[in-house]
């Protein structure tokens, strides 16, 4: 009787093992779960993209603003010794020493419009298209998974910090340039 009593008591133990181990694997490997991780993984990995999106546009305004403050006022004092230059290369058309120094410096400023023009609308135009594939990925729409779009975001942000460094190189040219002008033209 006693054995019996040990083998009813082993049995119903071991049947609730059983079944605890069953309702355990079923909540812990819920098809509904994993796709609420899934969810939240995705959104999470959005708003990752969106963060680096907005640091993005961040940057491209420091860009903006720098080609505004540095760039524009180089140019308008260009623009300022224009008259004063081409009325000694006018004088002086048969002086190579003034048009090996005017060359230059005529370049470094047409260098200087072009890249602070023509870059930052390229760049300008990157960041509108991948602001849009962002967009998509958020209405579901996905043409560029995240991970292209991530890629895409850095690609954009080195060419803005390129730009920013080529930019000041030309700047720092055209002030070399432009004192040697000067020291010609007093």
């Amino acid at each position: 009787m006693k054995r019996s009593v040990n083998y009813t008591i082993f049995f119903f133990i071991l049947i609730a093992l059983i079944i605890s181990s069953i309702t355990a694997y079923y909540f812990l490997t819920d098809p509904k779960k994993n796709i609420n991780t899934q969810q939240q993984i995705d959104n999470l990995q959005f708003q990752v993209i969106e963060l680096e999106l907005q640091n993005l546009k961040k940057h491209f305004e420091l860009l903006e603003t720098y080609n505004f403050n540095t760039v524009l006022a180089k140019l308008q004092l260009a623009k300022e010794y224009e008259q004063k230059i081409q009325k000694i290369f006018l004088d002086s058309l048969n002086s190579n020493s003034f048009y090996a120094k005017y060359k230059p410096y005529n370049e470094c400023v047409n260098l200087l419009y072009n890249t602070s023009k023509y870059e930052t609308i390229n760049l300008k135009n990157n960041i509108s298209e991948i602001t849009q594939y962002v967009r998509k990925l958020e209405n579901n729409y996905i043409e560029k998974n995240i991970i292209d779009c991530k890629k895409e975001i850095e690609k954009i942000q080195s060419l803005i910090l390129d730009a920013k460094q080529r930019t000041k190189i030309i700047c720092a040219n055209f002030d070399s340039l432009y004192h040697d002008i000067n020291s010609y033209i007093k």
